[in-house]
């Protein structure tokens, strides 16, 4: 290996060195065959050469390293130098001319480590570090052990010895695939990519499933994060995702179910409708981004009721997270600003929403559901391969205004209570799902602007109006931009007091 002209030595993680020789050696090829579709897919060129504890990759790219440092399984990366040895002095030699540079005038540690058979090596590591120490010491700062400004690192193996000053850290966990595959129930907030990651951490293979009740928006959303998931966390697998449009569903669902059991009832078709999925597919378990009480629908009595739903394996891994702890870890796993600014469909959130909803209560309130209606829409679900799809190509833009065109008629979408607290001087009033049965009534001729609370639902029925032919737009940023953008209009100063919620 002297083709290229940067040497990578990788770390794999701890959790491999526990396991038998066997099980080492598979979870090894694993982490192989995924560096290699990682550095593939990003163009990069390398040479690749496995040992028993470590991997090292050559390539003339330092580009691989922010790319390794995304693949399950890889402890750490580190650039290094490669010295033969046979001798302590010739050691010291070699890191005496690769870091003498590296200390004038800064403090120095030295992390001297034997690997492989130390049989082979004639000398302990601690005189490494003194010998070489003492050897670095006259052009430094002197040696700090604790907090050095520089770390010099010293990996012996039998014949030679590995340089570096520096390591990038990688995910760790188990290599993707080693686990089987699983269904990752998804949404563009902040649990289900994260509750996903982790999955994908443990080498579970992961397909996705999006019930979409929004539109072209909500698809947008859940899309870029998936990119995210798909582009970078995925190297070694090839994810699916699965759209289901539950909207033509909801109104019935809305007709056939007492509204505080909403919630519930809703989860509890997506369980059955990701089943589905599963079964056909050879998903050996479902994957949500819930924990318990952090929204009315996840408290324990109603998770219990919700996994009565279906027979399949529920794996929660944010069960006991706390909802700020899920927000920062978002920010590594690199969906935090994409789940910010994400909206959230809630057309089905009741005022009074049941907290200990039984199971024998779920029987009965799903009484007068069709099923066959989630059966249809389940097998007309839309198919995307996430490692071939780039979601700036795609046709996610939604017919939207930030003002009110002169002469548009402005219909609000949210419910008789909010409307009557403030709408905008002239809008008319429609329930959201009166709406979606008789907006073809409305005058073809004229320009329609819709709002609702967050944007959501407005986009949906501006995207239908627009197909059916109608000159018709949501407001965007729904009734908190409106609020804001009427404080504007009359007093500017107090505008930002009309808008309690982020914006932007």
């Amino acid at each position: 290996m002297n083709k290229y002209e940067h040497l990578l030595m990788i770390r794999m993680s701890g959790t491999i060195s526990t396991k038998a020789e066997q099980t080492r050696q598979q979870f090894t090829a694993q982490i192989v065959r995924n560096i290699k579709d990682a550095l593939k897919s990003a163009n990069i060129p390398f040479l690749i050469q496995r040992t028993r504890i470590r991997l090292y990759v050559e390539t003339p790219d330092l580009a691989a390293i922010p790319v390794l440092s995304r693949v399950f399984g890889i402890q750490a990366i580190a650039r290094v130098q490669r010295r033969p040895f046979e001798t302590l002095e010739d050691v010291v030699a070699a890191g005496f001319e690769l870091y003498k540079d590296a200390v004038v005038g800064r403090t120095f540690g030295i992390s001297p480590k034997r690997s492989g058979d130390r049989n082979k090596i004639n000398f302990n590591s601690g005189k490494v570090s003194v010998a070489l120490g003492q050897a670095l010491k006259p052009l430094s700062a002197g040696v700090d052990l604790t907090h050095p400004d520089v770390w010099l690192h010293v990996e012996l193996h039998p014949g030679r010895a590995f340089f570096y000053t520096d390591e990038v850290a990688g995910p760790a966990g188990l290599p993707l695939g080693v686990e089987g595959r699983a269904l990752s129930l998804i949404s563009g907030g902040f649990d289900s990519p994260v509750a996903s990651w982790m999955m994908l951490n443990r080498g579970i293979n992961l397909d996705y499933v999006f019930f979409n009740l929004g539109g072209t928006a909500h698809r947008r959303d859940v899309l870029q994060v998936l990119d995210v998931l798909a582009g970078r966390w995925s190297a070694g697998g090839r994810p699916r995702l699965y759209e289901v449009d539950l909207r033509p569903m909801i109104e019935h669902f809305r007709q056939c179910v007492p509204e505080r059991f909403w919630q519930v009832i809703l989860k509890r078709l997506m369980m059955r409708g990701a089943t589905r999925i599963a079964d056909k597919m050879g998903h050996l378990a479902l994957v949500t981004g819930e924990a318990v009480g952090q929204v009315s629908s996840q408290t324990l009595h109603n998770l219990v009721t919700i996994d009565r739903a279906t027979e399949a394996l529920i794996m929660r891994p944010l069960i006991a997270s706390h909802k700020d702890d899920i927000v920062e870890f978002s920010k590594r796993v690199g969906t935090h600003d994409i789940s910010a600014g994400a909206q959230e469909y809630c057309a089905l959130t009741p005022n009074k929403p049941a907290t200990r909803m039984t199971p024998a209560q779920a029987v009965e309130a799903e009484a007068d559901i069709d099923f066959t209606l989630l059966d249809a829409a389940v097998d007309a679900a839309i198919i995307y391969n996430l490692r071939d799809l780039d979601p700036e190509k795609l046709d996610l833009d939604t017919p939207s205004l930030d003002h009110i065109p002169e002469g548009a008629a402005l219909v609000d979408l949210r419910d008789q209570r909010a409307f009557a607290n403030w709408h905008w001087p002239g809008a008319a009033h429609m329930d959201y799902f009166d709406a979606l049965k008789n907006w073809r009534e409305l005058d073809k001729k004229r320009t329609w602007v819709l709002v609702c609370e967050v944007g959501l639902k407005s986009a949906g029925l501006a995207e239908a109006m627009r197909r059916a032919g109608y000159d018709a737009y949501s407001f965007k940023g729904g009734a908190p931009r409106l609020i804001k953008r009427a404080a504007e209009l009359t007093d500017p100063l107090l505008a930002d007091l009309f808008s309690p919620v982020a914006l932007d």
